[in-house]
C-alpha cells in the first residue's frame, strides 16, 4: 500500500490497472457469454441434428425395406430369390426397429417420443401383414397389383411419422438456434453494455481518486503558496500525502516555519532600528541646537577678529608713524629705540598670533569643541594687544621730542 501512495505515478497505474481490471472483467464476462452460447449451439448440433440425422437413416432403411418387400413380391415363382428377399426384409425390419427404439429413448420431447412411438406401432402392424401376405404367397393366391396398393397406404403413413418427426425436430433445431442466436446477441449486448458500464464506472473512479489525491492537493498547495507569495504566512501548509504533492507542501510549510522565523527577528531588528532612529533624531536636534548656537558664536567670534585686526592694522600703522618719528628725532636715546624695536618684535608676534588665530578659527568651523579654547585665545590675544597699543602709545610719547 505504500508503494501506492508514495508516488502519484503509482497511484495512476493502479487507478488505470482497476479500471482496466473492469473492462476486462466485463469483456471477459461476454465473452462467457459467447462460450455460453456457442456450447448450446454445439449442443444442439450433437444432439438435436444428430437425433435429426438419425431419423432420415430410419427413413432411408425403412424405403429399403419397402423395396425389399416389392422385390420380394416380384419374385413370386423364384423360391430362392423370394427367400433372399425375405431374408434381407426380415434384416432390415430388424434394424429399422431397433434404430426406432433408441429414437424412442433418446427422444426429447414428448411430441418426437409420442410420433416414434406411433411409427413402431405401424411397423409392427406392417409386419403382420407382411406374415399374412407371405402366407397367400405359399398358397399362391396373390394379387401384386393390389397388395402394392394396400401397404402403399401403410408405407405413406408410417413416412408420413418419420417425415413430421424429422420436421419436428428441425423446428425445434430452428427454434433453438434462434434462442442461441438471441442469446448471443443479448450476450454480445450484455457484454457491450457491462464494458461501457464498467468503462463509466472506471472514469468516474479514475476522475474521484485524481481529484482526491492530486487536484485538490495541488489546489491547496496553489492557495497557500500564492498566499505566502502575498506576504500571508498565518496559515500552514497541509501535508496529506507522502507523493510528490505531499513532499512538495512539506518544503512549503519548512519554508513558511523559516520565512515566518526570518520576519519575526526583521520585526524585532526593526523595532530596535525604529527605537534607534528616535534617539538619533533626538540626539540630532540637540547637535543640531547645539550646531546653530556655535555657529552664531562663532560669527560673534569672526566679528571680532575683524575688529581686531583692524585694530592690529591700526596700531601697525601707529607703530610705522612712530618708527618714523623715532628716525627722524636724532636725538632719540638708545632707551627709545629699544622700547620701539620690543614694540615692533610684539607686533610681530602678535601678528603671528593672529594668524594662528585665523587657523584656529577656520578649525572651529568643522571643530566646534574647540570654540572656548579659541574664545580664550582670542581675549588673551586681545588683552595682549591693547597692552602693547597701551605700551606702544606710552613708548612713543616718551620718545617722541617735547
Amino acid at each position: 500500500m505504500e508503494w501506492i501512495t508514495s508516488s502519484i505515478r503509482n497511484k495512476l497505474l493502479a487507478i488505470t490497472g482497476a479500471g482496466t481490471t473492469l473492462v476486462l472483467a466485463a469483456a471477459l464476462f461476454g465473452i462467457f457469454l459467447g462460450w455460453q452460447a456457442i456450447s448450446s449451439f454445439e449442443k444442439l448440433i450433437d444432439d438435436d441434428l444428430v437425433y435429426e440425422r438419425h431419423i432420415l437413416e430410419v427413413e432411408l432403411l425403412f424405403d429399403s425395406q419397402i423395396q425389399e418387400w416389392q422385390m420380394l413380391l416380384l419374385a413370386n415363382q423364384d423360391k430362392n430369390e423370394r427367400q433372399g428377399h425375405l431374408n434381407k426384409l426380415k434384416e432390415i425390419e430388424q434394424t429399422v426397429l431397433r434404430e426406432a427404439t433408441m429414437l424412442k429413448e433418446h427422444a426429447k420431447s414428448a411430441e418426437v417420443e409420442d410420433l416414434i412411438v406411433r411409427f413402431i406401432a405401424g411397423h409392427h402392424q406392417l409386419d403382420s401383414h407382411y406374415q399374412a401376405v407371405l402366407k397367400r404367397l405359399q398358397s399362391g393366391n396373390i394379387n401384386v397389383a393390389e397388395l402394392n396398393k394396400q401397404f402403399e397406404k401403410e408405407t405413406h403413413q408410417l413416412h408420413e411419422l418419420l417425415a413430421g418427426t424429422s420436421k419436428l425436430i428441425i423446428n425445434q433445431v430452428n427454434s433453438k438456434t434462434a434462442e442461441v442466436k438471441a442469446s448471443s446477441a443479448n450476450g454480445i449486448i450484455v457484454s457491450l453494455g457491462a464494458m461501457g458500464i464498467a468503462s463509466l464506472i472506471a472514469f468516474i473512479v479514475f476522475l474521484t481518486f485524481l481529484q482526491r489525491i492530486i487536484i485538490t492537493p495541488a489546489t491547496a498547495l496553489v492557495k497557500s503558496l500564492d498566499s505566502y507569495a502575498q506576504g500571508d504566512f498565518s496559515a500552514s501548509t497541509s501535508v496529506s500525502s507522502n507523493d510528490e504533492v505531499g513532499k512538495i507542501a512539506a518544503s512549503a510549510q519548512k519554508i513558511r516555519d523559516q520565512l515566518g522565523s526570518t520576519i519575526n527577528d526583521l520585526a524585532a531588528t526593526s523595532q530596535e532600528i525604529a527605537a534607534t532612529g528616535t534617539q538619533l533624531a533626538q540626539a540630532t536636534n540637540t547637535s543640531s541646537s547645539a550646531i546653530h548656537r556655535q555657529q552664531r558664536e562663532t560669527e560673534q567670534v569672526a566679528t571680532a577678529m575683524n575688529e581686531m585686526a583692524a585694530t592690529v592694522q591700526e596700531v601697525a600703522r601707529n607703530a610705522e608713524l612712530a618708527a618714523l618719528a623715532t628716525e627722524e628725532a636724532n636725538g632719540q636715546s638708545a632707551t627709545g629705540k629699544r622700547v620701539v624695536s620690543q614694540t615692533i618684535d610684539n607686533i610681530e608676534r602678535l601678528a603671528s598670533k593672529v594668524e594662528s588665530s585665523a587657523e584656529v578659527i577656520q578649525k572651529l568651523e568643522g571643530d566646534t569643541e574647540n570654540i572656548v579654547v579659541v574664545t580664550d585665545v582670542i581675549k588673551g590675544i586681545a588683552e595682549q594687544t591693547n597692552l602693547l597699543a597701551l605700551n606702544a602709545a606710552s613708548g612713543s610719547s616718551t620718545q617722541l621730542p617735547q
